[in-house]
């Protein structure tokens, strides 16, 4: 064979050969670029269920915030509710006629049953007079089958009702002490009633 004819199969067999060696990279180039592809939709698809999820919870924990902010206005606005009814509750009790507040306090005094003791008044002094302690007096000798003695005593202070002292205690009839009490008594009631 002629040094042509080498030169000429040495070339055949060169570009047949970079032709092999071309579509190998081809090939493998073609793998590597799918290899990506589906890596690369796999990557979407795993970060867009992520996304849903994340998308989910965030949704889930708006509405939970909304809830929860709902059920705090609900609970203020039903302690508000209290709270005027309470409002009224003492505005009714210091609005009712000279005779039946009198009578409140006198059957408050009935109660405790104490048969002598000092009743300090404050700026209920006009009202709570002596009618007031006869009532009382009357309404504890019922009960008890004596009748107490009682004296009231006008003290410096700015509260409605009364106190009862008797020896070392003291009995907290004011106003604000009487509707506390009711309040306590009645709240657990009053709540199942309205909601």
């Amino acid at each position: 064979m002629s040094i042509e004819g080498i030169i000429t199969r040495i070339k055949q067999d060169a570009e047949a050969s970079a032709e092999h060696i071309i579509k190998s990279y081809r090939d493998r180039a073609e793998k590597i670029r799918q290899d990506f592809d589906d890596f690369r939709k796999k990557e979407l698809k795993k970060n867009s269920e992520a996304v849903g999820i994340e998308r989910d919870k965030s949704e889930e924990r708006t509405i939970n915030h909304a809830r929860s902010v709902a059920n705090q206005r609900i609970l203020r606005a039903k302690q508000e509710m209290l709270s005027q009814l309470y409002v009224k509750v003492r505005y009714y009790i210091e609005n009712l006629s000279d005779v039946k507040y009198a009578d409140l306090f006198a059957n408050l005094l009935a109660e405790i049953g104490l048969e002598s003791g000092n009743i300090l008044l404050s700026l209920d002094s006009g009202v709570l007079g002596e009618k007031f302690l006869k009532k009382a007096e009357d309404l504890v000798s019922k009960e008890k089958g004596k009748k107490p003695k009682y004296k009231l005593k006008k003290v410096d202070g700015d509260f409605r009702g009364i106190y009862l002292e008797s020896g070392k205690v003291r009995y907290d009839l004011t106003l604000d002490s009487v509707l506390m009490d009711l309040r306590d008594k009645t709240k657990p009631i009053v709540i199942k009633m309205l909601f």
